[in-house]
């Protein structure tokens, strides 16, 4: 089931809807969508989503601000083969004013390490992005 842009464009379910921001920053899609966390999960979606064109740039931000630096080279080295989309990694300062943010931060569970007691790692480190994310993109 389809439905109308606010400029009366009609959108199918797959296309991003254009919102009042969207609409400012030159057209319909993201402009700018924040991954957090540069590991395995995150360098994979910061990958698929530069291959489907729907963010002009993408911010991929970790603790570790070279792994970022580094997994965001990785993707713009194949840009002649993707849509033009702009990707930068480093700390959170690369998630300024994001349009949207995607949480796959987390730590992996250490041999002989609860599953409390992860879930407690995890959520410091969530508590901690999620401060970032609204400080920076509101």
């Amino acid at each position: 089931m389809g439905q109308c842009s606010p400029s009366g464009r009609f959108l199918s379910r797959m296309e991003p809807r254009a919102t009042a921001q969207t609409e400012r920053k030159g057209g319909i899609g993201m402009a700018k969508i924040a991954i957090i966390g540069a590991g395995q999960v995150g360098a994979s979606c910061a990958f698929a989503l530069a291959q489907t064109g729907l963010a002009r740039q993408i911010a991929l931000a970790d603790v570790r601000e070279d792994k970022a630096r580094g997994e965001a080279l990785d993707i713009a080295h194949g840009a002649a083969l993707l849509p033009s989309v702009r990707v930068e990694g480093g700390g959170y300062e690369v998630i300024d004013d994001a349009d949207l943010a995607v949480m796959t931060a987390g730590a992996n569970q250490a041999p002989g390490e609860s599953r409390r007691d992860l879930l407690q790692k995890n959520i410091t480190i969530l508590r901690a992005a999620a401060g970032e994310i609204a400080r920076r993109a509101p």
